[in-house]
């Protein structure tokens, strides 16, 4: 997901073709969940990001774009109702750990175990990790979990790519202490946000490196390139999705991120609906706005959607510099 600026039509003369990629994923969502028929997810140079979802034909203002299902939302929830086994493991590990425990019942002895870890060198390195810290190794388990049992969700699995900086670093299964790979990223994702300093750039890169060694520590993730780089993968799809859940929407996840989007979501009891929030002609390419609406831009919040989600933010849009 990029950050486009405005959009537009493609000319006429400049048809959209879909690679075989985009055709298998639309054979996917075609068996699994309803798609207007008008919109297609094409892989070209005329996407903002390379790859993004377009209007094929004109769409009217409120049309539907697509109808997904909740039970077919990659989170936590759908994730341990499919691998039982894997769930387990993962609340044990949890629960190890002070965890996965009711949160009312069993408050008095999770801050216990918080205040004794504080003072003894019983795993010192995560005891300031919280539950909500938790989601994007749990989601990068099962996410290999489905890919090793080829459940029905790998398919869109394999789909999912990214190409940024942050990314590549993954991808080398870099280490916190790997200077010189850290200094090359912060260098490389300056060039995408040139007000951002090399400094604050180099101290945040190594925050998030240094959180998923202590999320290692907690889950059990092996140290290596596939789950580095699935884990940097969710990090810049997965979304809140309400009730301490996060996850990865189908078909959702291929529409790239603007801050003035033509499309919009509602959320039913048992599903999501994407639809046009306005006219949209023929040729144009469809967004949805990944932060908040309305809400000014920081530095600060301009950092972290490039690290989380490779969204380089424009410095005109950035209102309040806050470092």
């Amino acid at each position: 997901m990029i950050l486009s600026s405005t959009v537009q039509s493609v000319s006429p003369t400049i048809p959209l073709v879909l690679q075989p990629q985009d055709m298998k994923l639309h054979s996917w969502c075609e068996d699994h969940l309803p798609i207007n028929p008008s919109v297609k997810v094409v892989t070209t140079d005329q996407s903002v990001a390379g790859r993004g979802v377009f209007a094929m034909e004109d769409l009217q203002q409120d049309e539907r774009i697509c109808f997904i299902p909740n039970a077919l939302v990659f989170h936590q929830e759908n994730c341990a109702s499919c691998f039982p086994q894997l769930a387990q493991e993962i609340s044990k590990s949890k629960q190890k750990y002070g965890f996965g425990m009711d949160k009312k019942k069993f408050a008095w002895i999770h801050r216990l175990w918080r205040k004794v870890a504080r003072k003894t060198r019983v795993q010192p390195e995560f005891y300031h990790l919280e539950e909500d810290d938790l989601w994007q190794p749990e989601l990068t388990l099962y996410a290999l979990e489905a890919i090793k049992e080829n459940h029905p969700w790998k398919e869109w699995i394999d789909q999912w790519n990214r190409d940024d900086p942050t990314y590549s670093l993954f991808k080398k299964n870099a280490k916190v202490y790997d200077e010189e790979v850290i200094d090359l990223t912060a260098k490389e994702l300056q060039k995408q946000a040139n007000y951002l300093s090399d400094l604050h750039l180099k101290a945040a890169l190594s925050i998030r490196l240094g959180r998923f060694e202590e999320q290692k520590q907690v889950l059990p993730l092996k140290d290596d390139v596939e789950t580095s780089s699935m884990y940097s993968l969710l990090g810049s799809r997965a979304g809140e999705l309400g009730d301490n859940l996060t996850g990865v929407i189908p078909f959702h996840d291929m529409i790239n991120h603007s801050l003035d989007p033509n499309l919009s979501m509602s959320y039913g009891p048992d599903h999501i609906e994407i639809y046009a929030n306005r006219p949209i002609e023929k040729g144009q390419e469809l967004f949805l706005c990944y932060t908040e609406i309305g809400r000014e831009m920081s530095t600060t919040n301009a950092l972290w959607s490039l690290l989380q989600w490779g969204i380089p933010h424009r410095k005109e849009d950035i209102k309040i510099f806050d470092f």
